[in-house]
């Protein structure tokens, strides 16, 4: 407890469950939940996503740039594996995680074959995507996803 001008000891504020004030703190506390769980928990994703009142957009899933550790493409066994299961379709499809850059560019954080698997089989296809934060410089060695098809 810290001391008052008098000596008086006062407590502390009380700590509460509330969530982060701006939004891309809470964007960041997302990301670290996010981490912790699975591909396979789909529930416990959609869970946290609803949590959250970060504004979903929806862009064109060519225009999304990829991270450098998927600088090639996506993965070809798992994009297969989503084209059979789920096809063109973007019913129930979760948002793709992305930063933003200065210039306006959305680079993928989570959801690299989510993206590739729309723009390839419905070109020109909007996906709903969450800014979960920004970057501070421009990326300009990125690839489109539209690029690597």
């Amino acid at each position: 407890m810290p001391a008052c001008e008098g000596g008086a000891r006062v407590p502390n504020p009380p700590v509460t469950g509330a969530r982060p004030s701006h939004p891309f703190l809470r964007a960041r506390l997302l990301t670290r939940r996010l981490r912790g769980v699975k591909a396979w928990q789909p529930a416990a994703r959609r869970r946290l996503l609803n949590e959250t009142s970060l504004p979903i957009r929806e862009v064109d899933s060519g225009e999304l740039r990829l991270p450098p550790s998927r600088i090639g493409r996506a993965d070809p066994w798992k994009l297969q594996q989503q084209i059979r299961r789920f096809g063109s379709s973007k019913d129930g499809m979760p948002p793709i995680l992305v930063y933003e850059a200065p210039n306006g560019a959305l680079e993928i954080s989570d959801g690299v074959t989510r993206a590739t698997r729309i723009a390839k089989l419905a070109p020109g296809e909007t996906v709903p995507v969450i800014v979960i934060g920004r970057y501070r410089r421009d990326r300009p060695g990125s690839a489109c996803v539209r690029d690597r098809i």
